[in-house]
């Protein structure tokens, strides 16, 4: 997803929707407990906060395959959160309770398969 252009982002993502890297602190990577990505999507959220960002997808593809965590940069302030995905807005997945520190879990979607 962070080569496809997104439609839109709403709520905290709006404001702190990053890709590849975050801005602040300059040039750091994306990592989940300790490990380093070079490719990902990071909202910043605080609290009760949350993020939404919406792709046009148009039926050009088949599954979603992705690894989703809460980043070390974040870990330490007790972050927990939850990843949803809506197709055609129907929810077609909710990962369990995600929590900063734990490893990344592995995502897979297969709508209609």
């Amino acid at each position: 997803m962070t080569d496809l252009e997104y439609a839109r982002a709403e709520g905290n993502a709006i404001k702190n929707l990053y890709f590849k890297e975050w801005t602040y602190p300059a040039g750091y990577n994306f990592h989940i407990a300790g490990t380093k990505y070079l490719n990902g999507m990071g909202i910043i959220l605080y609290g009760s906060d949350s993020g939404k960002v919406s792709h046009n997808l148009n039926g050009d593809y088949k599954r979603l395959t992705s690894l989703i965590g809460i980043d070390d940069y974040t870990k330490n302030f007790a972050a927990r959160g939850r990843v949803t995905i809506l197709g055609d807005g129907v929810e077609i997945f909710k990962s369990e309770q995600l929590t900063g520190g734990d490893p990344a879990k592995k995502m897979l979607i297969c709508p209609g398969y």
